[in-house]
């Protein structure tokens, strides 16, 4: 009689361990693949936003770093709208790109503004468009040029196309440091014609 139990009890055992196996497996492989395959994009602009890590963040700035004016204001643009554009759901990397920004910047900017400040002004700025229902797409190089007395300074226009509101445009000053890299140095807001503010600062 006791056999007969023992035998009718052992399969039901075999099959509540192997249910349990299988409901581990299913919450471990459930948190393996959330826990691996998560992205720090918006679900709706991860396709975009690799595509500008690959280009910003994913870009060995030491073997590789921009080789004229208009490259290294391509690169820059590329940032700015990494950080601007909606797409980063990830605060480290938002960090990242902002580092990853100032690499391109004069040694005067970088140590008259912290990370932690501009940092502030970036989310207070995409608030701002955010609740103004602006939509920002990535600024243009529209034109670069060196000054008339030295090949060493570089002159940017730049064009930000904003949706839903008027475009802006600015007018960047590039100089080549000390290790004949370029940085930005300063920049101007300006109009269409990117004509006022070059005036004024020549």
């Amino acid at each position: 009689m006791d056999v007969k139990k023992k035998r009718n009890i052992m399969p039901g055992i075999i099959v509540l361990l192997l249910g349990l196996i299988v409901i581990t497996g299913i919450l471990f492989y459930g948190y393996y693949v959330t826990s691996t395959t998560h992205t720090p994009f918006y679900s709706n602009r991860t396709n975009q936003g690799q595509q500008l890590y690959n280009e910003t963040l994913g870009r060995d700035m030491v073997v590789n770093y921009p080789q004229s004016p208009e490259e290294l204001m391509n690169l820059y643009n590329a940032a700015t709208f990494f950080l601007y554009g909606n797409i980063i759901a990830d605060e480290q990397m938002i960090a990242d790109v902002i580092d990853f920004q100032r690499l391109m910047l004069s040694h005067e900017i970088v140590t008259t503004n912290s990370p932690t400040e501009q940092l502030r002004n970036i989310r207070e700025a995409v608030d701002f468009l955010n609740d103004a229902g602006i939509t920002v797409r990535r600024p243009e190089v529209m034109a670069v040029r060196f000054d008339l007395h030295s090949n060493r300074i570089a002159i940017a226009n730049i064009r930000q196309i904003m949706v839903f509101n008027d475009n802006l445009y600015w007018v960047y000053f590039l100089e080549l440091d000390d290790n004949d890299q370029w940085k930005i140095v300063s920049w101007s807001q300006t109009d269409d014609t990117f004509t006022l503010q070059i005036e004024e600062n020549q």
